[in-house]
């Protein structure tokens, strides 16, 4: 017997029985008086035949069971009775053997019709699955091997389920090593510390689909600014199954806009550098003819308020020079290592007239050398100390700290005061251009300083935040990669 071929054996054993159950019929029929209609018995036999393989089983054993009626009808012993009765109980037994062959054979054909039909539907429900498999195969492969946007499906709970080669090529991350971990890998400290990745999901639950801007951070820390779509799948019944991403790297593109912005800032820089520079000239030649013909008749406090101005005027000059000369230039200026304390040194220097006059305490403890923009980092510190000196309490005298801490790739940069604080629904609001949460006659200013202090802390690739609230005074952070990336708008020496 082949390898594959079914076994015989069930077949020889059911013939068998068959047989056996035929011939025990005829046997009791032919020592039994021919009046009796025994032949009706041969239908068990054809009923049996169902079990027997092959369409005309029934009638192959009707014609056998026929037979042995004739013959049990011819040999059998006569009967007393009436000789017509046993012409009509062989008549009935044929009738009722031919029967059952007709109604088995009938069946037989019907449940194999229907098992072809079953069997034709069974090939055709796995042909569609197949179909299904390989369309699934084919758009599993096409976004997989898309290599302009990031796709990844999330689990419910965030974690990471599939990552397509544009992932992996915008993020760096292998499949390998990013499968199963959590999508907030990919988003800034800041965004991870602000629970910024929880919150657009939550967002998604609500809206079903959620587009967003912003940084992200890839495997070996760089940068890139993208498009983020998430959506949130559910089945037929409104189930939760994960979460569909798809991001859009715009790094070029926003770079192409950073640089229009920048030169924009570098024409108005230049406009003012230049309006800046001959009013400063005449002050300073004012108090060098004022230090040189009066200086000497002056008190102690009049030499020192001369040299002050003078200083601070020269010191002006030099930087509307550099910003003049810069956007001449018009060129990205570099980097330096700048000595973060003695700067803070320098502009409390500055401000001296206006530490006086609030009588205000600047504590500046050891500060780190980091690398960035000298004339805009000071920019951004003298703003914050001018800010804590200008908006505090009254009867209240301004006590500034101002330190620094190592923490996440960044320098920290905390600048401390006890002044009149700002409110909750009030601090995003600041860090808007010409957002003013008083009126001119309690605060001077245009309340543009501190949106001023978020671009220069985003132009280091960095970023500032508050902590405060009314009447307790506010504690600004000011975070400074510590090894500051490359980037269109930052350029090392």
């Amino acid at each position: 017997m082949k390898a594959g071929q079914p076994s015989r054996i069930p077949t020889i054993l059911l013939y068998a029985m068959g047989l056996v159950f035929m011939f025990t019929i005829f046997f009791i029929d032919m020592n039994t008086p021919i009046g009796m209609a025994i032949g009706s018995f041969y239908v068990l036999v054809v009923l049996y035949s169902w079990l027997l393989p092959g369409h005309y089983a029934s009638i192959y054993v009707g014609l056998a069971c026929s037979i042995l009626l004739v013959v049990g009808w011819i040999y059998s012993e006569p009967s007393d009775s009436d000789g017509r009765w046993p012409g009509i109980n062989r008549t009935v037994s044929l009738v009722i053997i031919w029967s059952g062959a007709s109604l088995v054979n009938i069946a037989k054909r019907s449940f194999s019709a229907l098992e072809n039909t079953r069997d034709h539907l069974e090939q055709k429900v796995l042909e569609r699955t197949d179909e299904l498999r390989k369309s699934e195969e084919r758009a599993k492969l096409i976004i997989l091997e898309i290599s302009d946007y990031a796709i990844i499906f999330l689990g419910v709970s965030g974690n990471i389920e599939t990552w397509n080669y544009g992932a992996q090529h915008m993020f760096g991350y292998q499949e390998n090593e990013i499968i199963g971990k959590q999508y907030n890998l990919i988003f800034t400290d800041q965004d991870r510390e602000t629970n910024r990745p929880v919150e657009i999901l939550e967002q998604s639950l609500t809206k079903n689909r959620v587009q967003s801007e912003g940084w992200f951070t890839r495997k070996d820390g760089s940068n890139l600014w993208g498009r983020m779509t998430i959506t949130a799948v559910q089945d037929k019944v409104g189930q939760l199954t994960g979460y569909a991403v798809v991001i859009y790297d715009l790094t070029d593109q926003h770079a192409r806009q950073l640089e229009t912005k920048n030169k924009e800032l570098e024409q108005f820089a230049h406009v003012v550098a230049h309006d800046l520079k001959a009013p400063l000239g005449t002050i300073t030649s004012i108090i060098e003819f004022l230090k040189t013909e009066y200086y000497e008749i002056l008190d102690h406090h009049g030499k020192k308020y001369v040299d002050l101005i003078l200083d601070s005027s020269n010191r002006m000059i030099k930087t509307v020079t550099s910003m003049l000369a810069f956007t001449l230039e018009g060129s990205s200026a570099n980097t330096s290592a700048i000595d973060c304390k003695g700067m803070l040194e320098s502009i409390q220097s500055d401000l001296t007239s206006m530490i006086t006059e609030s009588a205000a305490t600047i504590r500046i403890d050891d500060l780190p050398v980091v690398r960035g923009y000298e004339t805009e980092l000071r920019l951004l510190f003298q703003n914050l100390l001018t800010n804590a000196i200008k908006f505090r309490k009254k009867q209240v005298k301004p006590n500034i700290q101002i330190s620094a801490q190592q923490q996440d790739g960044y320098w920290k940069f905390y600048v401390q005061d006890n002044g009149i604080g700002i409110s909750n629904e009030n601090i995003e609001r600041i860090f808007k251009p010409f957002q003013r949460l008083h009126s001119y006659d309690e605060y001077e200013g245009v309340g543009i300083g501190l949106a001023h202090c978020k671009k220069i802390a985003e132009l280091h690739n960095g970023y500032i935040e508050v902590d405060s609230s009314t009447d307790t005074g506010s504690t600004f952070i000011v975070s400074i990669p510590v090894v500051i990336d490359k980037s269109p708008q930052l350029a090392d020496a």
